[in-house]
């Protein structure tokens, strides 16, 4: 299955004097495109909704510019990620994650919030509104805040900020997240049955993992050249370990799913060595309903277990919306 042409853009920005920067913009959560564009795991927003852009945290004890992945970076897009996902699932408007990347370098890192113009820009662009961020570090303790714009008006409606010891960032961001969304309540939110985001315990890996899973995006989409893309099996392993660690968490297996299909899009062969942990997902989730047991065909069909592939199949064609329907036949016209 193609993506739909306007699912993923690369818009030039003005970034101080940096003008080869690009704004990677998602406008669903990273995963879905790595499971071939599978829609169908996504509710229904109305068309009509304001889009809400997020940009990743600006960190101003960086170096602002093109970096190599590191824990600070990966946390910065992490975040943008996350919001964008849980906003997806539990509010009307709708997000977009805009991830600042030079072409051909990679991600880039921005040692300050978005301007007031290029906000402007966003809302001359068709924005409602735009939340930027700001992590900022003193050695002992961390400050994450967030500002919610209007991005016609180009004024700052509410920030957000919490402070406290970096192991606390995750729980942070949670908190955040829930404070961001109650300013527009649940009016219009879609109708959702299964999404569930992390609890404070859990919210470290699962962001852990979106940042891992956008790297391999990036790879996928050149923004990181394919042979620059450093520790791919280790991306791989963080999501497989995750996946395997969290049991009641929808999400984390539907990820490392993700992930062994872009890495095998890629023409690697590092795919090739998580069969066993990629069945031992597949045998663990047996609830029909659940949306992974839905995606399972997907790793069926690449590690070439073709019999357990097309039962799954027939039971899964016995009921299900159009759009998975079609998500299924559109796997039988995959190259095996």
């Amino acid at each position: 299955m193609e993506m739909d042409p306007d699912d993923v853009s690369m818009e030039p920005v003005s970034t101080g004097s940096a003008t080869d920067v690009t704004y990677l913009s998602l406008n669903k959560p990273v995963w879905v495109y790595g499971l071939r564009n599978a829609t169908w795991l996504l509710p229904v927003h109305d068309s009509r909704a304001k889009q809400i852009a997020f940009t990743p945290l600006s960190c101003p004890a960086a170096n602002a510019g093109p970096q190599p992945e590191d824990d600070r970076g990966r946390f910065s897009r992490a975040v943008t990620l996350f919001l964008t996902e849980s906003f997806w699932f539990r509010c009307g408007l709708r997000p977009v994650a805009m991830i600042a990347a030079v072409k051909g370098s990679g991600p880039y890192m921005m040692d300050k919030e978005m301007s007031q113009e290029e906000v402007s820009d966003l809302g001359a662009n068709g924005f409602g509104y735009v939340v930027t961020g700001t992590l900022t570090e003193d050695g002992l303790n961390c400050e994450l805040s967030l500002s919610l714009w209007d991005a016609p008006q180009q004024k700052v409606l509410q920030k957000f900020v919490r402070t406290g010891q970096r192991f606390k960032l995750g729980a942070m961001v949670l908190e955040l997240d829930e404070e961001l969304r109650a300013v527009f309540g649940d009016q219009g939110a879609p109708a959702n049955d299964w999404y569930e985001s992390p609890n404070p315990l859990l919210i470290d890996g699962y962001l852990g993992a979106l940042a891992r899973s956008l790297s391999l995006f990036m790879a996928e989409k050149n923004v990181v050249p394919r042979d620059q893309l450093v520790g791919e099996p280790n991306l791989l392993q963080w999501m497989s370990d995750y996946a395997a660690a969290v049991a009641d968490l929808p999400i984390p297996p539907i990820l490392f799913t993700a992930g062994i299909a872009i890495d095998r899009s890629m023409g690697s062969d590092i795919y090739a060595g998580f069969k066993d942990a990629a069945m031992a997902l597949v045998a663990r989730v047996q609830d029909p309903t659940h949306p992974f047991f839905r995606v399972a065909p997907l790793l069926l069909q690449i590690y070439g277990d073709e019999v357990a592939y097309a039962e799954r199949c027939a039971l899964l064609l016995e009921s299900g919306e159009t759009s998975f329907l079609e998500w299924l036949s559109a796997l039988e016209e995959q190259p095996k």
